[in-house]
């Protein structure tokens, strides 16, 4: 017999039987996708055929994808419809012309203030064109900012290499002065030290290699430029110890994150990214350590805080589960899911999904849940070294930070050696003076000092978030107030029927009762306030028009209680 003819024979055989077992399923499988359908077909053809107006199918298609990825209920995902795909890729990849120069949130003020440069950047076009630190925009090619929001105006600066914008600038020396600048592609540094100064940024803290480098976002330069700050601090001889800074980082791109996690380390796994859906069965793809680095001996402390995320908690997380790195600060923000960008068919948009997370060596994922959890997230600080922070207290810090990063103004003068006090009084830092003297004390000797505990760092965490949101009511709550206050004079100009109960500024009214009734004077329900409600403030929003109070009994007119 044929050798060759008889294996043809087996093989077709077996081809035949995996079919006759697959095909089955994958039909199934195909048919009950399509059944998910069903009902949706079936509620289009009734709209397209029997609606009282012509329904746009178009809007109606891209409400359904948006129904879908809605009931995800993940914050990350998002469908792109076509009309705003082009906008979106130019976001993600920060590619843009412009002038160069941070800008300051103004808020809600931007009603009545006007764009303000924080510092323009260094080699930008700003700064050529004279911009100043504090330098107020009062026109963009004649558009006042005054009244015009943020994004709005940062629009209006950026526009195609080449091209020019003429900007109004209202100087802090009170001068005005026209000013045309040429746009140009901005290729930002991330990597920031402790101060700027005329020779470019001061990194060395005391003058014994103590070093301060900070990092305020992943890009696919930012290890490249970490490394030449610290082969300039080796070649100084200022670089025994290093605070890298990592608070207020929102992350960027993974390849950064494992790149300036392999400068520490010897050896070990970085980060694995996979699915956490077990019918996934995901292996995962780590990423470890190339043994190519050359500070894998530094003593070295990462700080962090609730706004330091993504590729931040990996670097941090990494040198943590090895022991590598001292971490200081909170704990970290709990961004630690992986998007894909995928074409939908068609030209019909773009789908930015959720589809897996990253885990630390030590197998514990970043990703913060939706509801509190015992489950470990994020990244805490080192045993000892949680510092926590408020809104008010970052608040300080950065605005306290900003006249020593400014650039093209007047350097502001610092002691040459930078301790503990120092950072608290000048710099509003707290944690940055406890880092300093640490790391000192490493310094001094052969290890890290033992520490007592802190609290449990998710603890302090949910603390912190809710002082924060206290905070934040109170601002509402006086916002609400002075918003009132507006209604209330406006309506007195426009002669508007009186709001609320009209009652006596001093009067004291301590758990009041509210009493419904009906139009024919039936008792509806009665309800106490509560002591820390504020009754008329409370009905300032409704129309109210005072009964008499000599009415009988019985009757709404005849009412005692608050009404």
């Amino acid at each position: 017999m044929n050798i060759r003819r008889t294996s043809a024979y087996v093989l077709l055989i077996a081809i035949c039987g995996m079919l006759a077992f697959e095909l089955p399923r994958a039909i199934a499988s195909r048919v009950d996708g399509y059944r998910w359908f069903d009902p949706v077909v079936d509620v289009h053809g009734m709209i397209v055929d029997d609606f009282v107006k012509n329904a746009n199918r178009q809007a109606m298609q891209s409400a359904v994808i948006k129904a879908m990825v809605e009931s995800l209920d993940d914050r990350y995902t998002e469908y792109v419809p076509p009309q705003l795909e082009e906008d979106f890729v130019k976001d993600l990849s920060g590619d843009y012309a412009g002038i160069g120069a941070r800008i300051n949130n103004r808020g809600a003020d931007y009603e009545s203030k006007p764009l303000e440069i924080i510092t323009p950047m260094i080699g930008s076009p700003a700064l050529a064109a004279g911009v100043r630190p504090g330098d107020k925009v009062l026109t963009i090619d004649g558009w006042e900012t005054t009244g015009n929001n943020d994004s709005d105006c940062i629009e209006r600066l950026m526009g195609p290499p080449g091209t020019k914008v003429a900007v109004k600038l209202l100087h802090t020396d009170g001068t005005e002065e026209d000013t045309v600048i040429t746009r140009n592609r901005i290729l930002t540094s991330n990597v920031y030290g402790l101060m700027m100064t005329e020779d470019g940024w001061r990194f060395d803290i005391n003058g014994d290699g103590l070093a301060y480098i900070r990092i305020d976002q992943f890009t696919d330069r930012t290890v490249n430029q970490l490394r030449e700050a610290m082969k300039d601090l080796e070649k100084q001889g200022k670089l025994n110890g290093l605070i890298l800074d990592l608070r207020d980082n929102p992350g960027g791109a993974l390849q950064a994150a494992v790149g300036m996690a392999d400068l520490f380390l010897k050896e070990g796994e970085i980060v694995n990214i996979r699915s956490p859906r077990e019918d996934k069965n995901d292996a995962g793809r780590p990423f470890r350590a190339t043994r190519s680095n050359t500070y894998e001996d530094l003593p070295l402390i990462v700080m962090i805080n609730d706004r330091s995320a993504s590729a931040s908690e990996i670097v941090a997380g990494a040198l943590s589960d090895h022991e590598r790195a001292i971490v200081m600060g909170e704990r970290s923000y709990g961004k630690g899911s992986v998007q894909e960008l995928r074409p939908i068919p068609g030209n019909n948009g773009m789908l930015k999904m959720t589809t897996k997370y990253y885990f630390l060596p030590s197998g514990r994922h970043i990703q913060r849940p939706k509801q509190l959890s015992d489950e470990p997230w994020g990244v805490d600080p080192s045993t000892g070294c949680t510092v926590a922070e408020s809104q008010l207290e970052e608040r300080d810090r950065i605005l306290a930070r900003r006249p020593f990063e400014a650039v093209g103004g007047e350097y502001v003068e610092a002691p040459s050696a930078i301790g503990e006090e120092w950072a608290n009084t000048e710099l509003k830092d707290a944690a940055l003076g406890e880092a300093i003297t640490l790391m000192e004390q490493r310094l001094d000797g052969d290890d890290w000092p033992t520490l007592e505990p802190d609290e449990d760092p998710a603890y302090i965490s949910t603390m912190v978030q809710l002082e924060n949101l206290l905070e934040q009511r109170e601002r509402i709550m006086k916002a609400m107030v002075e918003t009132q206050d507006e209604i209330d004079r406006l309506e007195g100009l426009a002669g508007e029927p009186n709001r609320g109960l009209g009652l006596e500024d001093d009067l004291d009214l301590e758990e009041p009762v509210i009493a419904i009734y009906d139009a024919e004077g039936n008792l509806v329900g009665r309800w106490k306030v509560g002591s820390e409600d504020d009754l008329q403030r409370t009905l300032s929003a409704v129309e109210l028009s005072r009964l008499d109070q000599d009415a009988p009994a019985g009757s709404p007119e005849g009412s005692s209680e608050e009404e």
